[in-house]
Order: C-alpha cells, then structure tokens, then sequence
C-alpha cells in the first residue's frame, strides 16, 4: 500500500511539472522544445519526436519538427506503416530490438514519440500522461492559430505596402512618382508659424535624343538606360535631396537647403546639375551596348521663383514648370548643359505658343 502511494505521488509530481513545462509561450518551436525537455528530465526516455501534419486532412504530409535529443531523429512511421490522424489520445506501445517507442496522437494535429533503450515505459505512467498530451495538443493548436493571425496580419501588410509603393514609387526605378514628387514639395512650400520660407531648388532633367535610343535600340535598353541615370541622380544627390521620375525621361530633383550654410543657393543648385553631368560624360554600359549619353538640365529656386499669393499647390507645380522651361532653353542652346529659370524665358515660350494659336487658326 505504501508502495502504491509512493507511486501515485510520482506520478502526480510528473503530471505537474509536465503541465508546468507547456506553459503559455505561444511559438510552437520553443514550447514543444521546453516541454519535450521535461519529458527528458521527469520520465525515464532517451529521447523525444515530435511531428505534426502540414495539412490537417493529408496524413501523407506528415513533418519532423523537433528530436531532443537534437542528435536523434524518427521516423514518422510506427510498425512500418504511417501514423494517421486520431481524435484519441491513447498511447500506443511498440518496440523494435532494444528500442521501445509510446506514441501520443496530438489529436488531429500529429504525434509525438517518447523513445526508451532497454525497457518500455511504464503503461501506468503512460496512461496518466493522456490528460497531458491533451493539454499540449491544445496549446499547439493555440500556437497554430496564433502564427496562422500573424501570417494573415503580414501578409495584409505586405500587401497594403506593395499598394502603398505601386501608388507613390515609379514601378521601373523605385524613384518617387508624380503625385509624390508635387505633395513632398507642397509641404516643402507650405509656411508654418515660427518657421522661415525654404530655401532651394528644382532640377528639370531630360535625357537628350532619348527616343532616338528607344527607336533603334528598343524600350529595354531605353528603360534599363534609365534605371541606370535613376542609379546616378541618386549617387550626386546629398542627404536630405528629394529624387523623383516625372515621366518617360524626364526626372525632377528637389535640393531643400536647411543647412543653414551661407552659400548661394543657385550656385549649389548648378554644381550639383555639373555633378550630374560630370557623371555621363563617359559612356554608359547598357547590357552590350555603350552609350553616349548627354543631359539637359533646367533649375527654378524657390522662394525666388515662388509667388506668395498662391497655393502651395500651384506654386509646386510651377516650380517644375520653370525648371522644364529652363531645360528646354539649355537644349536650344546646345544640349548636354544646365540653365537657371529666368521670367524671360517663361515669356519667350507664352509668345511662341500665343504664334503657334494663331497660325493653327488662320
């Protein structure tokens, strides 16, 4: 008699330092891991298998996930056929040679396998087990669901994000879009209390004869050819400049100087476009093809250039429209050069398009 109470207060303390190990850590890996350690320190086994089904209907998917010892690995296999799914929790006994294995069905979730050398477990041990496993298995449920949310939550997140960039990078060169580009310099231009007026630029940059290269080489080479100027602009920008591609060949770099430096903001605006243009006086390599590539660059300042009696808005549009006139100027005057916005120029382009109306009316 004192004998069996002796043994059923081993067994509870078992029972209790099993129940304690599952704890309420919900990564699989790491509970299965504390708990399977346990099963090493309180029950008399070598080692311990855990496997799990991939898919709760296909017994055929049945995964090793853990082995503690991690240098003793199962086979997912007992008596030479594969464990199938089981609502019940009954142990089942094997042995093969020397090795004596007690399986627990994890409910409709796996296995697990509590291996011993020599002599089996005890069967009154194993059985008082069954209330264990049908709390591990509930855990590793909890785990399941739990990583299952988390997988969702991501993937909602990643898919907002690829939204997100579709809606405000250009697809080819992961550079700001358009509306990004005019709502970055709105808030540029947008005063604030106790906040002085930005100081700055806006560089127009177009490559010269870029649809002759697309007409003889082809839009691959022609796109390629712009992720490569994409690579540049970025590489002659400073830290706090803004990059942006328009459209087609067209991008538009935003110099903002809060450096507090004393130095005249056009001429840092024209050393940086001599930047870029220093950086395609070589050719260029395009897959096999080496390629001559020049640059016309027109720059607006602000707030030189910016009318206080209008919209940030309207005055980020502006900006870019002066810098694309500016540009256009440099282009008639030879290309591969960079020109500062004069109100002349703005002129100059209102009259020829005022021509222009009239002669398509006559």
């Amino acid at each position: 008699m004192e004998l069996q109470s002796e043994n059923t207060g081993r067994i509870v303390a078992i029972q209790h330092e099993l129940v304690m190990s599952i704890g309420l850590d919900l990564d699989l890996n790491r509970m299965l891991t504390y708990f399977m350690q346990s099963c090493l320190q309180q029950l008399d086994v070598n080692s311990v298998h855990a496997f799990l089904f991939s898919s709760p209907d296909k017994t055929e998917t049945l995964q090793h996930l853990i082995s503690l010892p991690v240098t003793e690995r199962a086979v997912p296999e007992l008596n030479g056929r594969p464990v199938g799914l089981s609502s019940s929790l009954r142990p089942v006994f094997s042995s093969e040679g020397d090795q004596y294995d007690v399986t627990f069905s994890l409910k409709n979730l796996g296995y697990l396998v509590l291996r011993s050398q020599a002599r089996a477990l005890d069967q009154l041990l194993a059985y008082s087990l069954i209330p264990i496993m049908d709390r591990l298995a509930i855990s590793c449920q909890a785990c399941l669901d739990h990583q299952h949310l988390l997988n969702e939550i991501e993937a909602r997140r990643q898919a907002e994000a690829a939204v997100l960039r579709q809606s405000s990078l250009d697809s080819l060169t992961n550079l700001p879009n358009r509306r990004i580009l005019y709502q970055r310099l709105s808030n540029l231009l947008t005063p604030r209390e106790g906040w002085t007026a930005a100081t700055g630029a806006v560089l127009f940059i177009d490559i010269d004869r870029f649809k002759q290269t697309n007409d003889t080489l082809g839009h691959l080479i022609g796109d390629q050819l712009l992720v490569q100027l994409a690579g540049i602009l970025e590489k002659s920008a400073r830290d706090g400049d803004f990059i942006a591609r328009l459209a087609g060949d067209e991008f538009v770099m935003v110099i903002n100087r809060d450096d507090g430096k004393d130095q005249d903001t056009a001429l840092v605006a024209q050393r940086i476009a001599e930047r870029i243009l220093d950086a395609t006086a070589k050719p260029l390599q395009v897959r096999e093809y080496s390629l001559n590539v020049s640059l016309s660059v027109g720059i607006a300042l602000f707030p030189q250039h910016v009318n206080p009696e209008l919209s940030p808005e309207t005055n980020a549009e502006n900006l870019v429209r002066f810098a694309d006139t500016a540009m256009f100027s440099a282009k008639q005057h030879g290309r591969e050069r960079h020109m500062l916005f004069s109100p002349e120029m703005q002129t100059r382009n209102e009259n020829r398009l005022c021509m222009v109306n009239d002669l398509g009316n006559t």
